[in-house]
C-alpha cells in the first residue's frame, strides 16, 4: 500500500511542481512600464505577438477594419490625453475601429486595441469611451495575455492532475480548454483599476466614466454574454468595486470633461453604419433600438424612420431569423418563439408601413 501511494505521489509531484513554478513565473512578470528596456520577451509572449499579427492581417484582409480618417484622428487625440508619455514610450499601442455592431472592445498582446463600431456608437459620453480605451490599454501594459497564457498552462496541468484522480474521464480537461478565451476576474479587476488610475490623471469625469458598467448591455437578461462590455455577469460588482477604488485612492470623480461636440459627431456618424451592420446580421430589434436612441437624442429623422420600417419588414419576411435574435436577447426557447414570430408576420408588415419608409436601406 505504501509503495503504491509513493508511486502515485511520484506521478503527481511533477505536475504540482509545474503548477507552483508557473504561478511563480506569472507573479514575476513586470508591466511594460516597469520592465527594463533590454529585457528579452518571454517565448510565450513572442508566440502571442505573432498570433496577434496574423489575426490583424486577417482582419485587414477581410475588410473588418473601419476606415475613417476623422474617427482615427479623434481616437488619436483621446490617446494623447489619456496615456502618459511613459506608457506611450514603452508600449506599442495602436487603436482600430472594427466593422462589428456588437458592444465590445478587445486588446491583443501585440498592442493592437479594437473598438467595435457598435461600442463607439453605444457609449453615452466621451468619458465612457475613454474608460473602455484605458481598460484595454491596461491589459496590454500589464501583459495580461502572457499572464493568462501561463495561467492557462497551469490550469491544463491541474486538469490533467484532476483527470488522473477521476480515472481519466477527461471532463475537467475539456472544461479547462473551453475557458481559454477569457481573462480571469482578477485580471479584469486589475485592468479596471489601472484604467481608473490613468483617467484620474486627466480632466475626465470619473463618475461618468464608470457609468459604462450601467448602460452597455445588449441582452435583456442577466446571464453571461460574449462581451465583457455588453453583458458581463459581474458588471454590478465591478461598478461597486470601481467606486470603492476611487474612494480609497481619493481620486476626484468630478473632473470637468464629460463629453465633447466631437464625440457627439463621431457617435452620430456611426449610427447609420451600426444599423446597416445589424440589419445585415439579422439583428432587427437591435437595429430598431439603435435608431430609436438616436431619434430620442436628436429628434425625428426620415432616414432612421426608414431603417425602422426595414427592421419590421425584415422581421416579417425572415421570421425564423427574427425569432433567433429574440430568443438570444430574452433567453427564450427558440421553438416557442419561432411560432410566435411566424404568427406576427402581418403585424410586422403593418408596423413597417406606419414607420414612414422612404425606400429600403437594409443593404
Amino acid at each position: 500500500m505504501l509503495i503504491s501511494s509513493l508511486r502515485k505521489f511520484a506521478i503527481v509531484l511533477p505536475a504540482l511542481l509545474l503548477l507552483a513554478c508557473s504561478a511563480s513565473n506569472t507573479r514575476k512578470i513586470q508591466s511594460t512600464t516597469e520592465a527594463p528596456s533590454n529585457t528579452p520577451l518571454h517565448p510565450e509572449e513572442v508566440e502571442l505577438i505573432e498570433e496577434s499579427d496574423r489575426f490583424h492581417q486577417q482582419m485587414v484582409k477581410k475588410g473588418l477594419i473601419y476606415r475613417n480618417n476623422d474617427i482615427s484622428l479623434y481616437i488619436d487625440t483621446l490617446v494623447d490625453k489619456l496615456l502618459s508619455e511613459k506608457v506611450k514610450a514603452t508600449t506599442n499601442l495602436s487603436f482600430f475601429v472594427t466593422r462589428d455592431p456588437s458592444v465590445n472592445a478587445f486588446a491583443l498582446p501585440n498592442g493592437n486595441i479594437y473598438l467595435n463600431v457598435g461600442l463607439v456608437n453605444k457609449v453615452e459620453t466621451e468619458a465612457q469611451l475613454v474608460f473602455v480605451m484605458a481598460h484595454e490599454a491596461a491589459h496590454v501594459v500589464q501583459r495580461h495575455s502572457l499572464k493568462e497564457r501561463l495561467n492557462r498552462q497551469s490550469t491544463v496541468v491541474g486538469a490533467h492532475f484532476a483527470d488522473f484522480l477521476l480515472g481519466g474521464i477527461g471532463l475537467s480537461y475539456i472544461a479547462a480548454i473551453s475557458d481559454l478565451a477569457s481573462y480571469s476576474r482578477e485580471l479584469e479587476t486589475e485592468a479596471d483599476e489601472k484604467a481608473l488610475t490613468y483617467i484620474s490623471k486627466t480632466d475626465y469625469n470619473l463618475e461618468s466614466a464608470v457609468g459604462t458598467f450601467n448602460q452597455l448591455k445588449e441582452v435583456k437578461h442577466q446571464k453571461a454574454g460574449t462581451s465583457i462590455w455588453a453583458s458581463h455577469p459581474d458588471n454590478v460588482a465591478r461598478l461597486a468595486h470601481a467606486n470603492k477604488f476611487i474612494e480609497t485612492k481619493a481620486f476626484s470623480a468630478e473632473g470637468p470633461i464629460v463629453t465633447s461636440p466631437t464625440f457627439d459627431e463621431i457617435k452620430g456618424s456611426l449610427t447609420e453604419a451600426t444599423v446597416k451592420m445589424r440589419l445585415r446580421l439579422r439583428q432587427y430589434q437591435l437595429a430598431e433600438e439603435t435608431c430609436q436612441v438616436s431619434i430620442d437624442i436628436h429628434g425625428e429623422s426620415a432616414m432612421l424612420s426608414a431603417y425602422i420600417a426595414d427592421s419590421y419588414r425584415l422581421r416579417a419576411t425572415n421570421p425564423n431569423a427574427a425569432a433567433k435574435e429574440y430568443a438570444w436577447l430574452y433567453d427564450k426557447n427558440l421553438k416557442d418563439v419561432k411560432a410566435e414570430f411566424t404568427a406576427k408576420k402581418d403585424d410586422h408588415l403593418q408596423k413597417a408601413n406606419r414607420s414612414l419608409p422612404t425606400g429600403s436601406c437594409s443593404g
